[in-house]
């Protein structure tokens, strides 16, 4: 099975979760932004009931996860072989920021990574799920007040009426940009790991704590 067939698979069994949920709610599958970047944001589902609008990126990852919440590259092993991944959690957070930046930050919005194989690892961070889960979560997540039903339906048509309605090519072409951007960063860690200089300002660098370094100038730093 290739990984689009999986990916799409994985993504069909959040959207029957969620349809199954009480109403009311909305349910937005596939959508594509435009930030003030002109980089595009493909989310695959937001899902908005009366406790909140949930940012969600489903998964279909096999094998045993390795990870570190704040790297860009995680790792799968499957049948013996290590396999580099993006951090969910980030590419998630980037979703997030462009959901915030159309509908403001003054709404309940959640983002969640929901692993559909139900293998995900354990993090100290309640927004990574298994799909078992998702049900739970966007029924008891904890909000203080409720969203009446005619807020939901604006924030749902407003969100489509947003959609970036581009090529896929272009889409395309943003993935690559971003991928490049990854790429560079990661260019950078290695040189700084080699020489123990910023490779932004050339000022040592210092572990601050294991697998953890920062500059002693300015703000660059990572994990390894």
């Amino acid at each position: 099975m290739s990984k689009k067939t999986r990916g799409d698979k994985g993504e069909q069994k959040v959207i029957e979760v969620l349809q199954k949920e009480p109403k009311p709610f909305f349910l937005i599958n596939n959508i594509t932004f435009i930030d003030k970047n002109n980089l595009t944001h493909q989310i695959d589902h937001i899902f908005i009931n009366t406790k909140g609008i949930y940012v969600i990126e489903s998964k279909s990852l096999y094998g045993e996860i390795k990870w570190d919440p704040n790297d860009t590259i995680w790792t799968k092993t499957v049948h013996g072989k290590t396999i580099n991944i993006n951090n969910p959690i980030l590419q998630n957070r980037s979703h997030l920021k462009i959901v915030e930046q159309l509908l403001g930050n003054h709404l309940n919005i959640v983002p969640v990574v929901v692993f559909t194989l139900n293998n995900a690892p354990y993090l100290p961070n309640d927004n990574v799920i298994n799909l078992n889960d998702l049900s739970m979560f966007v029924n008891e997540y904890p909000y203080v007040s409720e969203m009446p039903i005619d807020l939901m339906e604006k924030i749902y048509n407003f969100l489509l009426m947003r959609e970036y309605d581009g090529s896929i090519e272009e889409h395309l072409k943003n993935i690559e940009k971003i991928k490049k951007q990854r790429r560079n960063n990661q260019d950078e860690i290695i040189k700084a790991l080699e020489t123990r200089r910023c490779p932004k300002c050339q000022n040592l660098i210092f572990e601050e704590k294991e697998n953890y370094f920062r500059c002693t100038k300015c703000d660059f730093h990572f994990h390894f």
